[in-house]
């Protein structure tokens, strides 16, 4: 797999955010800005959605990505972020969800977090005891600001 330069979800979405902020606060025109960024991990991982599945991922068919889609109208604020992941198993929503709200400066009800449910990607969790070394890595490089 292809070395690249590790942007996460988050970047994206903080890239978005700050770009909306650069109008004033008190204008009421509705703005809206999109972003997506490649995901797909540099190192071989354990692929979700199957029991037999038994080794790592030996190359990649399709790459991997993350979207973001952020509204601003006046001091309202609501950002969409969608990953090609299968979901957030494993107890990983709660730490990828508030990396995103700190980051972001967002407030909880500002933010929807989604994966689209895809079975060709890595299995995410931060619990070494749960998961591939390599799966820990790649789903920290997601919650890494």
């Amino acid at each position: 797999m292809a070395a690249r330069r590790p942007l996460t979800l988050f970047c994206a979405t903080l890239l978005l955010t700050l770009q909306l902020r650069l109008f004033s606060a008190e204008d009421e025109s509705l703005r809206a800005g999109a972003s997506r960024i490649d995901i797909t991990p540099t190192l071989p991982v354990m692929l979700a959605g199957y029991e037999s599945r038994n080794h790592v991922s030996e190359g990649v068919h399709d790459p991997l990505s993350a979207r973001a889609l952020a509204f601003e109208q006046g001091r309202r604020r609501l950002v969409l972020v969608s990953i090609e992941n299968l979901g957030f198993y494993n107890n990983t929503a709660p730490p990828l969800r508030q990396a995103i709200l700190d980051t972001c400066q967002l407030q909880p009800a500002e933010l929807f977090l989604a994966a689209i449910h895809t079975h060709s990607a890595p299995t995410l969790t931060l619990d070494p005891d749960k998961g591939h070394s390599n799966n820990v890595a790649y789903t920290r490089t997601l919650q890494a600001p």
